[in-house]
């Protein structure tokens, strides 16, 4: 049931009632490869349109200021929605305010509204799950989905009627984006500050106040005990309801060595049936395979896939050693990078050099980056409580189940 003062309309009634214009990206025979060069106006395509976004990579190719004036059908213009025409073919983006100048690929669809708040509307409309499976079930094509402009026409709509509630629902919905865009922004920044500190903490570079003296060269293998892991078979159910945690790589954070997912468990049969082994709290995880780089420390006793190396320690700090060895994987991660090399040996993370502080300076520096730590995950708790308070919000405002009516100041 339509709320009261809404109708229900597809794009294309938009387009015949002539509030909104459809175009197709160029294809080869307006747009040829002599037209592109090195650096220029970026062209839009499907990789570009990301979820709600655009995102211009350095690889993005680009066209020629000439080109751009010759074929001004092509040029995106602020509050353009760009759907991305074939592969991921639910994306869509709004073209910002304030963007740079950008060109339609050929891959890409373009709708333009004789009304910015129109546009901001129906973007969030097309970015809802429902617009997004309509795409993906709409599409055609076997071994590649694609959608064309009478795909797009299609898409049904549900709007306000009058342009106010359209602006208030807009205005709402752009403040929470504002919101969500500054804490990702401040989150970035707190990385890289973060990442700073580690640079001259972990190094040397910068000592702790009442800190002095030489540090120790030491190898990886001379803090600990090295132990691999390994994978029960899954054809054994049973082995696979048990008490026992077991982790693979995907459950580590790039970011943070204490956010370790426990989302599986195994039982006694299955450790002593396979190559895993039970690693003792604050063993530090070191993924030495398939995700090569992720450094963590186990919050309790659990198992490990075989992509890890994990050092059970005799005496250091196990965090200090898990953030100062997080840094040495993902320079080692680099270098095997496109290598044929499918990953690091145990022998390979044993042989990694260190410069340690004593015991009582590396948990200085555990202290400090534990707490910029500590608030980076209360901005990303924040984020992600944003990012659902904002979903709430659309499946609301965009239905008209909350309707933004402002009261008419009596004169």
């Amino acid at each position: 049931m339509v709320a009261l003062g809404w109708t229900n309309a597809t794009i294309g009634l938009l387009i015949d009632s002539k509030q909104a214009s459809i175009q197709t990206g160029p294809f080869g025979t307006v747009l040829s490869a002599s037209e592109y060069i090195d650096h220029g106006v970026p062209v839009v395509s499907v990789r570009e349109i990301r979820q709600g976004r655009i995102e211009i990579f350095p690889e993005t190719p680009t066209v020629s200021t000439l080109t751009f004036q010759k074929l001004p059908q092509f040029n995106l213009m602020p509050f353009d929605l760009v759907f991305a025409r074939k592969g991921s073919v639910d994306r869509s983006a709004l073209i910002p305010e304030d963007s740079q100048k950008l060109f339609l690929g050929s891959d890409g669809i373009r709708l333009r509204f004789t009304n910015p708040t129109l546009a901001q509307i129906v973007f969030r409309c097309v970015q809802s799950t429902q617009t997004r499976q309509f795409l993906t079930i709409s599409s055609y094509g076997t071994t590649m989905a694609g959608v064309n402009e009478a795909i797009i026409s299609s898409i049904p709509i549900c709007i306000p009627k009058d342009s106010k509630e359209q602006e208030r629902i807009a205005v709402a919905l752009s403040d929470m984006d504002e919101l969500i865009s500054s804490l990702e922004k401040l989150i970035a920044k707190k990385k890289t500050i973060k990442q700073g500190a580690m640079e001259q903490l972990l190094t040397g570079k910068t000592r702790l106040p009442g800190f002095s003296g030489e540090w120790e060269n030491v190898l990886v293998r001379d803090l600990g005990c090295i132990v691999g892991g390994g994978t029960p078979s899954t054809k054994k159910a049973t082995w696979w309801s048990g008490r026992i945690p077991w982790i693979s790589s995907s459950d580590l954070d790039e970011n943070n060595i204490t956010k370790v997912k426990l989302s599986r468990f195994i039982t006694p049969e299955a450790v002593s049936s396979s190559a895993t082994c039970i690693c003792p709290v604050n063993t530090v995880l070191i993924v030495s395979r398939v995700g090569v780089g992720k450094v963590a420390i186990a919050p309790c006793d659990l198992c490990t896939s075989q992509d890890f190396s994990n050092l059970i320690l005799y005496d250091s700090s196990p965090k200090y050693i898990a953030y100062a060895l997080s840094q040495k994987m993902q320079s080692m991660a680099s270098r095997v990078q496109g290598t044929s090399i499918k990953g690091l040996t145990s022998e390979n993370i044993g042989a990694i050099e260190m410069t340690m502080p004593k015991k009582a300076e590396q948990e200085a520096m555990v202290a400090i980056l534990s707490d910029m730590d500590n608030e980076i995950d209360t901005l990303e708790t924040r984020l992600t409580k944003s990012r659902q308070i904002k979903q709430g919000m659309m499946q609301q405002l965009l239905t008209g189940r909350i309707r933004l009516i402002m009261q008419e100041r009596e004169s």
